[in-house]
Order: structure tokens, then sequence, then C-alpha cells
């Protein structure tokens, strides 16, 4: 008897798959509870099994196409059944079957309301925010709120009408081609957006003299093979948990008008994963020696950058790690992941002039260092004091070891 294999719903969040990768061929046998596809969702690569026994008939959406959950994606079945005739149900329209959008400004439930010429415009900062962030003139803007009022969803409505006539012109017909965005990459983006425009960010930079850090380095990695090398990322991770310890403020989040702070530290690392940027997290930080948080970030690194994290492994970060510095980047300003109150960006180590208190110049490593924030949780003094600690245990770094 066919049976149909649809895309199922992995985890609660999940609206579309990707499908990255057949495991098995067509006409190959299939026993239940067998590896059958790997599926990206917005959260990670997943391998699913077979829910039949059987032979795989036909696949019905080939590898890198991105659909909706409960979409049909292939028969299994017995060697003497037929599978179905005529063609397949369409496929590859990610938005399909997702609710319709919402109706545009204008239309039947939101009547449009033009500013007065010359006057002032009544927009929600939000609305200022985005559209100075798009290149949205507000003028131009009708408002859909009350009293004419623009609101974020006006200005998205501008935008989105601007960028269709421009796609619509002759002279940008052949601008460009599209890019396929994978789910995971796609989600990131849209999270990252959200973070920006909700959190109000703000920056503080430190240099930290690296040459005890980089002797500690050496003397850990002295006679040791490559699994037992430390990097500069554990020494980091290893600091900024002891510094998290004595600052909670940045391991907290901001909700619904209150500052929640978290008991445990869940150390995020941002790594360029195939399918985009992911953040696997070093769940329980704070209880961590330097040698166990150097074991768990090898195995959470490794699974990121063959694209195969789990859910599990992105789970309960509150503080992220960025670190650019392998890449020549000396310093960046970061965006917050989501529901965090900090994050740290790490440029690259670089050998400067350097002043000591007696006036000698000599050359030392010296490494960047930018703290993001969340200014609702954490001010400018909570952040500096956080990376005045942090400096002190990077640059005498024995207590690292410890």
């Amino acid at each position: 008897m066919i049976r149909k294999v649809k895309l199922a719903k992995i985890n609660l969040t999940m609206q579309t798959g990707t499908i990255v990768r057949w495991l098995k061929k067509e006409g190959d046998p299939v026993e239940r509870d067998e590896p059958l596809l790997e599926v990206e969702t917005d959260k990670a690569v997943n391998t699913v099994e077979s829910v039949y026994n059987g032979y795989l008939k036909k696949i019905l959406v080939g590898e890198g196409q991105e659909v909706p959950v409960d979409t049909l994606i292939a028969y299994i079945g017995d060697p003497q059944d037929e599978v179905p005739a005529g063609p397949p149900p369409a496929q590859g329209n990610a938005a399909a079957g997702r609710s319709a959008p919402a109706a545009p400004v204008g239309g039947k439930h939101a009547p449009e309301v033009s500013p007065a010429k010359g006057g002032p415009i009544n927009a929600s900062s939000l609305a200022r925010r985005l559209a100075a962030e798009l290149g949205v003139d507000l003028a131009e803007v009708a408002g859909s709120g009350p009293n004419g009022r623009i609101g974020k969803e006006d200005v998205l409505a501008a935008s989105q009408r601007r960028a269709v006539a421009h796609a619509a012109s002759p002279a940008s017909s052949s601008a460009g081609r599209e890019l396929p965005l994978s789910g995971l990459k796609k989600l990131t983006g849209e999270r990252m957006k959200g973070s920006y425009l909700e959190a109000p960010h703000i920056y503080l930079d430190v240099s930290v003299r690296a040459g005890a850090l980089e002797a500690l380095r050496a003397r850990l990695n002295a006679g040791g093979g490559e699994a037992e090398r430390y990097t500069l990322t554990d020494l980091l991770a290893r600091a900024a948990s002891l510094a998290l310890r004595d600052n909670p403020l940045l391991n907290a989040t901001w909700r619904e008008g209150r500052i929640l702070a978290f008991d445990e530290q869940g150390l995020g690392l941002a790594v360029a994963g195939p399918g985009g940027l992911v953040v696997p997290v070093i769940g329980g930080c704070q209880s961590l020696s330097l040698r166990q948080i150097r074991d768990r970030r090898r195995e959470l690194v490794a699974r990121a950058r063959e694209g195969h994290q789990t859910a599990e492994d992105l789970s309960g970060g509150t503080f992220t790690i960025t670190n650019l510095g392998p890449f020549g980047v000396d310093a960046f300003r970061p965006i917050l992941y989501p529901g965090q109150a900090a994050i740290l960006a790490v440029g690259a180590l670089r050998r400067l002039p350097v002043v000591d208190d007696s006036g000698a110049i000599s050359a030392q490593p010296v490494l960047q260092l930018t703290l993001g924030c969340d200014h609702r949780v954490v001010d400018g003094a909570e952040g500096a004091r956080f990376l005045q600690r942090l400096k002190q245990l990077l640059e005498q770094p024995d207590a690292l070891a410890e």
C-alpha cells in the first residue's frame, strides 16, 4: 500500500523546512525508524526517521527546496505498488499555507490619513527609527493609526511598495539575481532586525594588553596534542563567566517592562555554519572549569561548522561572544542576540606600540573588545564595571586556569 510521507512539524515554531539531504534514493528499502532525510528548520538541521516500512517509491521535493509543514514530500510503498498518477502537488512555495498578509494601508481595514503638507508628522518612535533605517520619507507615508498616526506597519508597507515599483522598472530588471535563502539564515535575519529595532543599543570599547594571556595559553598548550589545545575563545569564555558572576545585570533580559536576571549562565558562541550564523550555547558555564569549557566548546563548534547542531545546542543562551578576529577585523559593533542584555565582540589580536608607566614604548599584543548592551537593562556605568573586571581577568589571567 502506498503511504504518503509529509514534512512533519519538528518544533513548535517551525512553519517551513528545507530538505538538506535525502539519505535514501528512489527504490531503496526503508525500515521504520531508519534515517530517511535531513531537514533544516528555523532552529537546526534535524535527521528525520521513516515512520513506515517499505521502499522509497518517489521523491517529490528535491534537496535545497523549502516547503511548508505538512507538505507531501515522498511516497513509500511495496515493490508492486504504483505511485499515484498525475503531477505532484505544487512544491517550493515557502509562503504557501501561511496566513494572508494584512490588508495594505488604504485598503478596506485601514483608511489612509495623510499628514498635512508642511505640518508635523504624527509617527511613533519605532516608526521613525524604522523609516530612517529603510530610507523611507515619512512625509510620503499615510498613517493608519488614530489621528493619522504612522506606525511600524505603515512604514513597512511604504517600503514594500517602493521596492515593488523599483523591481518593476526597466532600469532594475536586470540589476541582479536572487540568491537562495535558507530557513536558518532567514530566521536569523528576522531576529536580528527585531532585536536592533526593539532594544536601544549602547556600545563600550576597551583595549586589553594580552601578553600575559598569550603566555598563559602557551603554557597550557605546551606538550599537548591538538585535542588538548586551548583557544583564545576558551580563555575569553572563562573570563566572561567570572566577570558575569560579579555583574549579574549583564546576564539578564528585558521582559514585559521588567528586568529578569538569569540564575545560570548560557554562554553563546557565534559560529558561521554552512547554513548561516548559529549560536551554540555552553550551558551552566558558571560551574565549569577552563578545561570543561574547552571540551564543551570543541564539540559544539564542530557540530555547528558541519551544520549538524541540534535544537538543544542552540537553547538557553543568556550572553554571547562573537569573534571576528580570525578574519582580521580589529573592532565591530554587534547586534544583541534576541532575549539577551549583552554581547561581547572580539577583534583581532594585534602587536601595537604600548606606553608603560615609566614612559617606555614597546610592541605588545593588544586585543580590542566591544561590549554591546541593551540600555533598558544595562547602563553605561554597569557595562563599564563589567569591562573593567573582564580586562583585569585577561591582563592578570592566572585565575582563569584555577
